[in-house]
């Protein structure tokens, strides 16, 4: 799940800004302007596999779309990721990997019961 929030007037307030760190990059910027040309986005981080690539596509996709019109922009992406929706951003690996290996246990723990009955029941003879 990704949530975008788009502030009103974006597209005015983010070619201020680019025009703004074109004529002169060390001239400050209206907190209004800072405000409503910064994309904020909540994810989900119950796939941090995902999370990972939509904020990398997310960062990737903002940095070609204006890599050539203000490149001092770019040091300073105006990006802001929220707090997530489900899961713990700072999730560790092996919280991830634990279902996985939980149900591959179990998987493998019905095939072997599988296999002994099939085994039990060729030589007992019940199955021909």
């Amino acid at each position: 799940m990704l949530q975008v929030y788009i502030p009103t007037n974006f597209t005015l307030n983010t070619l201020a800004r680019v025009a703004s760190a074109m004529i002169d990059p060390l001239a400050p910027i209206s907190n209004d302007t800072l405000a409503n040309s910064t994309l904020r986005y909540t994810l989900d981080m119950s796939n941090e596999q995902m999370t990972i690539f939509l904020v990398k596509s997310i960062s990737a996709s903002y940095s070609s779309l204006i890599h050539n019109y203000a490149p001092d922009l770019e040091k300073n992406a105006p990006l802001q990721m929220n707090d997530p929706v489900y899961g713990d951003p700072d999730a560790s690996f092996t919280d991830f990997v634990a279902p996985g290996i939980i149900i591959t246990i179990a998987f493998s723990g019905s095939i072997g019961l599988t296999a002994i009955t099939f085994v039990l029941d060729k030589k007992t003879g019940v199955s021909r």
